[in-house]
C-alpha cells in the first residue's frame, strides 16, 4: 500500500544543489524550475506553487514566494516571537524560534521569498507514519499556556509548524500570531481553539476538548471577535442572521462534524479530512470551501465508510492530475479544479455505494477514473450533467440538491428560499463548461 500523496504520484523528493553565486541567485533558479519543488510531505500539496528545496554551498533551504507586506509581518512576528520564547525548555526539549529570512529579486515586479534552513519533515507528518512525537500531550498544553502567560495568542500552534529534531522544537509560521503589551495574559480565541481541536486529536488520537477546559477558562474571551473570511462566508450562504457566538457553535457543528478524525482507520493512503480541508481551501473560493464542510458534514454522518472511499476518491484523482503534468510532462485535458469538483458533487447524491467507489478506484488515469464515475452514475446525475457539460439542467438540479443538504446540516435554517448558493452555482456550471486547462 502506498503511504504518501507523492508516492502515489511517483515522485520523491531529491534535494538538488544549487550552482548559484549568491542565494538570491539560487533562489530565482530553484523557483524557475519544479524539479525543486517540495514533494517530500506525505499529504502537503503546494497547490499554488509557492514552495521550493534546494541545496546551495552546503545547506538546504525551504524558500516560499509571498507578498512583501506579508513578508515583513512574518519577520516581525517570529522576532517578537523569539525575544519572548527562545532558550525556554518544555520537558526536556529546547524551543527555537525559526526566523526566516526575506530575499527580494530585483526584477520587473520585485518578487519576494521567505528563506529559511530545511530541518526535515514536521510533526504533521507522524499522523500519516502512525508514529509519536517526543513532545507529550501534557507538554503541548502547557506549550499553550506559555504562549498565552508570554502574552502571544498564535493560532498557527499546529502539528505542520513545528519540527522535534534533537531535542529542539522548531517553530516557524508566525503570521498569524499577535502579542500583548509585556506583562499581559494573552487570549485563546475560538479560532485558535477550533485550529487546535482539529490538528493536534490527530497527533494525539483523541478529542482534547477536555483537556483544553481550563486553558480556555483562563484566556477567554469576554466579547467575540469580527467573523473572519470563512464565517462570514458561511453566514452569507445560510442566511443565519445570529449573533457571533450563536453563529460559530453552528459552524462549530458542521466543521468538527466534517474535519474532525475518523471513527476508525482504512487500509488505504488518503489525505485525512482536515487535511482534505486544507487542500480544497488552496484550490477553491472560500464558498466552494465552505460547501465541501457542509456536504462532509452530512455524508459522513450518513455513511463514514462510503464518505472513506469519497477520501480516496478525491485523493486519487488529485495525485493522477500530478502524475500526468508532473512525471509523465503531459498537459491534463482539464483544470485542477475541474477534476477536485467532482468528489464533492458525488457527496450531494446519496446513491452512490462502496462498490460504486471500489470500482472507479481501480481506474489507472484521471481520463479513466472519469469514464468510470459517468458510467456507473445515473444518466441526470448532478456528476453527469457536470461531466457532459448540460449546464441549464446542472444549475437547476444544484439549486434544488444543494440547499436541501445545507438545510440537513444547519437545521437552524427555517426557509430554504432565503439559503444563497448563487456563487457556487455560477463557478460549478463555469468549470463544466471549461473545455481545456
Amino acid at each position: 500500500m502506498k503511504k504518501s500523496f507523492w508516492e502515489l504520484v511517483g515522485i520523491s523528493q531529491e534535494i538538488k544543489t544549487v550552482k548559484a553565486k549568491d542565494l538570491a541567485s539560487a533562489i530565482q533558479i530553484a523557483h524557475a524550475s519544479k524539479e525543486h519543488g517540495f514533494y517530500g510531505s506525505r499529504w502537503f500539496i503546494d497547490i499554488k506553487n509557492k514552495f521550493r528545496v534546494f541545496t546551495f554551498d552546503g545547506v538546504s533551504y525551504i524558500s516560499k514566494e509571498t507578498s512583501g507586506s506579508k513578508a515583513d509581518v512574518e519577520i516581525s512576528n517570529s522576532k517578537q516571537a523569539k525575544e519572548r520564547l527562545n532558550e525556554i525548555f518544555i520537558g526536556k526539549q529546547r524551543v527555537n524560534i525559526l526566523v526566516p529570512k526575506k530575499i527580494t529579486l530585483q526584477t520587473n515586479d520585485d518578487r519576494v521569498f521567505l528563506l529559511s534552513e530545511y530541518l526535515g519533515p514536521n510533526m504533521n507528518e507522524m499522523v500519516y507514519a502512525g508514529s509519536s512525537p517526543v513532545l507529550s500531550k501534557e507538554e503541548c498544553l502547557s506549550f499553550v499556556n506559555l504562549l498565552l502567560e508570554k502574552g502571544i495568542s498564535y493560532r498557527g500552534f499546529l502539528p505542520r509548524n513545528i519540527i522535534e529534531k534533537d531535542n529542539i522544537i522548531n517553530v516557524f509560521d508566525w503570521e498569524d500570531a499577535s502579542f500583548s503589551k509585556p506583562g499581559q495574559v494573552a487570549y485563546f480565541d475560538h479560532l485558535w481553539r477550533t485550529n487546535f481541536l482539529l490538528n493536534w486529536s490527530y497527533l494525539y488520537r483523541e478529542n482534547l476538548e477536555r483537556d483544553l477546559k481550563d486553558i480556555v477558562e483562563k484566556g477567554s474571551i469576554s466579547i467575540e471577535p469580527e467573523l473572519v473570511k470563512y464565517e462570514t462566508v458561511f453566514q452569507n450562504i445560510t442566511n443565519l442572521k445570529f449573533p457571533k457566538g450563536q453563529l460559530r457553535r453552528i459552524i462549530d457543528k458542521v466543521v468538527f462534524g466534517s474535519e474532525l478524525p475518523l471513527s476508525r482507520e482504512y487500509n488505504a493512503f488518503y489525505i485525512r479530512p482536515n487535511d482534505t480541508g486544507h487542500v480544497i481551501a488552496d484550490i477553491f473560493p472560500s464558498e466552494v470551501d465552505v460547501l465541501h464542510d457542509i456536504l462532509s458534514f452530512v455524508f459522513r454522518k450518513l455513511n463514514e465508510l462510503e464518505y472513506s472511499y469519497n477520501l480516496q476518491l478525491m485523493t486519487k484523482l488529485l495525485a493522477e492530475y500530478f502524475k500526468e503534468s508532473l512525471v509523465q510532462k503531459k498537459s491534463p485535458a482539464k483544470s485542477l479544479e475541474y477534476y477536485a469538483i467532482i468528489p464533492i458533487l458525488l457527496m450531494i447524491e446519496d446513491y452512490h455505494t462502496v462498490d460504486f467507489y471500489k470500482n472507479v478506484l481501480k481506474a489507472e488515469t484521471v481520463g479513466e477514473s472519469i469514464k468510470t464515475i459517468s458510467r456507473l452514475s445515473e444518466k441526470e446525475s448532478i456528476v453527469n450533467l457536470y461531466l457532459n457539460g448540460k449546464k441549464d439542467n446542472l444549475e437547476q438540479s444544484l439549486i434544488l440538491k444543494i440547499k436541501s443538504e445545507i438545510t440537513k446540516a444547519c437545521s437552524e435554517i427555517k426557509l430554504e428560499k432565503n439559503i444563497d448558493i448563487s456563487n457556487i452555482v455560477v463557478y460549478i456550471s463555469q468549470l463544466s463548461g471549461r473545455s481545456e486547462n
